[in-house]
């Protein structure tokens, strides 16, 4: 934010105002395009730092196999509640005929109908890859740093648009 700040010489308050703006306009459902959606869901979680290095905040994120879309993402703790508000976030027709993918992370197995889940590492490297790009777009979410979100509101914000932007990208 400081450095969007120093290039374009604007202050804080400006570039929140703008922030704001933006997001009464952001698409409801990240731009995702239904029509393109295939039958298939890699579902993975990442950290991320907000308010301070001892407050990590996690990012669950289901991604369409067919489309390469991310179709969902909830922030919240690592536990069952989060992982339900990210399939409740995602479209019902897809949820109820989707296969997902996931890690062995043991919350899956109690929000996915054992029918629809597949367990593995080997299912999961797009959305892994995915994760690694957002970690080197967004210095917030790489492993070792000194950056940080300090509002909760604004780390939404960016994961947000980030998302869209490759929603968007990912039509052409």
């Amino acid at each position: 934010m400081r450095g969007i700040c120093r290039i374009f010489k604007i202050g804080f308050a400006r570039l929140y105002n703008i922030l704001n703006c933006l997001a009464v306009k952001m698409p409801v459902n990240f731009g995702v395009d239904a029509s393109r959606l295939g039958d298939e869901c890699q579902v993975d979680e990442i950290w991320t730092y907000c308010g301070s290095k001892d407050s990590k905040v996690w990012v669950w994120l289901g991604r369409d196999v067919k489309s390469g879309q991310i179709v969902a993402m909830h922030l919240g703790a690592r536990d069952n509640g989060a992982c339900r508000e990210l399939f409740d976030s995602m479209p019902n027709e897809y949820v109820q005929t989707a296969t997902f993918y996931t890690d062995d992370y043991p919350v899956y197995s109690s929000v996915i109908p054992s029918a629809q889940h597949v367990v593995g590492k080997e299912n999961t490297w797009s959305i892994e890859g995915f994760n690694n790009r957002i970690r080197q777009l967004i210095n917030r979410c790489t492993r070792k740093t000194s950056g940080f979100s300090r509002d909760f509101k604004y780390h939404y914000y960016l994961l947000y648009i980030c998302i869209c932007q490759f929603n968007l990208a990912t039509r052409r």
